[in-house]
């Protein structure tokens, strides 16, 4: 009876460890600074962290491999489903705009509820270089620092004349997660999300957008 047991403990073992996947994806960068693609792999295996934490996934091991000049992130998970969901998610195009709150005989693009209605602008993800997070030493508070390119700049600048004492929101795949209002035309060299809860989710939320900006995740078997 001993021997059955074990015999089933051990059929009943090697059936639960046959469902574990391995998924990997090939990271592209559109950088070419190495210290910056350094920082977006550990970016991107952060963001896989949080992922299968929002699923409810426990990765059972992961590894990053490094060969001829290609970088690959190996994520060894419970079962084919988890494998699936994860790679839905890290395929989604990302997704960035500015929108601003709308005025007299604008179309309305995009109604938040409690915030208003809000018009889609020229401004995308194509305008932004990086994004920088750090604890304001004021307050302790989390800061987060959206770096624009010089076109970028240039349209902010034409954006803020124009909405003066009106708001204009960030949106990062369709959600609002900030909302500015515009105080003055002149525009800083950056756009500056202040008062973020606390310094780590100004990290956070930098890391994701940085691996959006810069990352794409392509399934390699």
């Amino acid at each position: 009876m001993k021997r059955i047991s074990l015999s089933l403990a051990t059929i009943l073992l090697l059936a639960a460890c046959s469902t574990e996947q391995t998924a990997r994806y090939r990271l592209t960068f559109d950088v070419t600074d190495v210290s910056d693609q350094q920082a977006l792999t550990t970016a991107s295996m952060d963001v896989i962290d949080r992922r299968l934490a929002h699923l409810g996934v426990q990765m059972t091991g992961k590894d990053t491999q490094v060969q001829n000049n290609e970088t690959v992130l190996v994520v060894r998970l419970p079962n084919q489903e988890a494998a699936d969901a994860l790679t839905a998610e890290l395929v989604q195009p990302f997704d960035l705009s500015i929108m601003s709150e709308t005025g007299p005989n604008e179309t309305v693009d995009l109604t938040i509820e409690g915030r208003g209605n809000f018009t889609k602008t020229d401004i995308t993800q194509e305008d932004f270089t990086w994004v920088a997070a750090r604890k304001d030493p004021k307050n302790g508070r989390g800061e987060v620092r959206l770096q624009l390119t010089e076109e970028g700049r240039t349209k902010i600048q034409a954006l803020f004349k124009k909405m003066q004492g009106k708001s204009i929101g960030i949106f990062v795949r369709g959600r609002l997660v900030s909302l500015l209002t515009v105080q003055s035309d002149e525009v800083p060299n950056d756009l500056i999300i202040r008062d973020v809860p606390n310094a780590d989710i100004a990290t956070i939320f930098a890391d994701d957008m940085n691996v959006g900006l810069h990352v794409t995740f392509t399934p390699v078997p």
